[in-house]
């Protein structure tokens, strides 16, 4: 049985997903931020990412096109995949 993990909960604000404002998370979780190899390994499947400011929003998240753009962007930006929090071979240093 593997051993329990903390999970971080990233939440972006409509202002964040609307300018594209993703310094505070970089800061944290950025390439530069993360560590290599085994430590690294342990992060995966542990970040869970959050949208916030469309609770009266009639639409599902996925419909509503500021939020697909902002994804985009993201995934874009960040070398790892957030849909499941795994990394994508990254250069040596």
């Amino acid at each position: 049985m593997s051993e329990p993990r903390d999970a971080s909960i990233i939440v972006f604000s409509k202002e964040q997903v609307r300018h594209f404002k993703l310094a505070h998370f970089l800061k944290r979780f950025g390439t530069d931020a993360l560590p290599d190899g085994p430590e690294l390994a342990k992060l995966m499947g542990t970040c869970q990412f959050l949208v916030d400011g469309w609770d009266d929003d009639p639409q599902e998240l996925y419909a509503i096109p500021e939020i697909r753009k902002f994804y985009q962007q993201f995934h874009k930006v960040w070398s790892y995949n957030s849909s499941s929090a795994t990394s994508t071979p990254r250069p040596s240093r």
